[in-house]
């Protein structure tokens, strides 16, 4: 399995946020792992979330009032503190 850099959680409510994240990893060759790009038909989301984020150094959360409602990223967030990663909050809108 392929260690990266970061694994992206967010709201899908604030995809349109993710253009501009992911041109940034791209600038600076961050290797990251998310849903929209990595989880393919038939896969076990939940397995497939537990083990991405083992594998990444860190979890990058974009921070709004949508994802803090979020189950997924509160569930994410939780995996991640399970598994002494660094979680890294970005909010968009500073």
């Amino acid at each position: 399995m392929e260690v990266r850099d970061l694994f992206v959680s967010y709201s899908s409510h604030d995809q349109s946020f993710l253009v501009d994240v992911q041109s940034c990893m791209k600038k600076y060759q961050l290797t990251y792992w998310l849903d929209q790009h990595d989880v393919r038909p038939g896969d076990d989301v939940q397995d497939k979330i537990q083990s991405q984020l083992k594998d990444s150094n860190a979890l990058l959360v974009i921070f709004t009032e949508e994802s803090a409602a979020s189950k997924w990223v509160n569930r994410e967030i939780s995996i991640a503190q399970l598994n002494n990663k660094r979680i890294l909050p970005f909010n968009p809108s500073q």
